[in-house]
């Protein structure tokens, strides 16, 4: 299948590197996404793209395009009646909404597991990565978060009494480290 999608973006009391206000981005990508079922239990949905972000204003020295490729695999497999095992992997360029920044690339990993226990209750295990760097512009002049990766440890159970009445507990652990200890956590 082929996919494409375009944004266009405006941030008008944004300052720019010039001293006016009004800066924002053009988004467009162009890619292929593929989706197979592998027999009864391994489902696969394959993408990949082509993306280019285009800023309205730049400071010089600064590049106002940036072109890069983006990817995304999701994997579910049926281990067995009830048990069914799923892997997330996604790499994205997407334009970034913090001053001083043009764009952000996001590489995230998520693995899980979720068992049913019977009817009513669902049990969900996972682990999530995801990291994320940025460009940085001279536009402001505090320090800004170039590099952060979080991992996230999570587990959730769901119990639904009926098609309209359910409730969750989810418990979820991230640790934060970026290139600002401030920002750590």
């Amino acid at each position: 299948t082929l996919i494409g999608s375009y944004a266009d973006q405006i941030y008008p009391n944004r300052p720019t590197a010039l001293g006016f206000f009004g800066d924002g981005y053009q988004d467009t990508a162009l890619g292929l996404s593929y989706q197979r079922a592998i027999g009864r239990k391994l489902n696969l949905t394959v993408s990949a793209a082509r993306s280019q972000i285009r800023r309205r204003f730049a400071p010089a020295g600064v590049p106002v395009n940036i072109t890069a490729e983006a990817y995304s695999l999701n994997a579910t497999y049926a281990l067995f009646h009830g048990l069914d095992l799923a892997l997330i992997a996604d790499k994205a360029v997407k334009p970034s909404s913090s001053p001083g920044k043009l764009y952000d690339i996001s590489t995230v990993a998520d693995a899980s597991a979720s068992y049913k226990l019977g009817r009513k209750i669902t049990l969900v295990l996972g682990d999530h990565l995801k990291k994320i760097n940025s460009n940085i512009d001279s536009t402001i002049t505090v320090e800004t978060i170039t590099n952060s990766s979080i991992n996230a440890v999570y587990a959730s159970a769901t119990y639904r009494q009926s098609k309209k009445a359910s409730i969750m507990l989810d418990i979820r652990q991230e640790r934060r480290t970026t290139n600002l200890p401030i920002f750590n956590y």
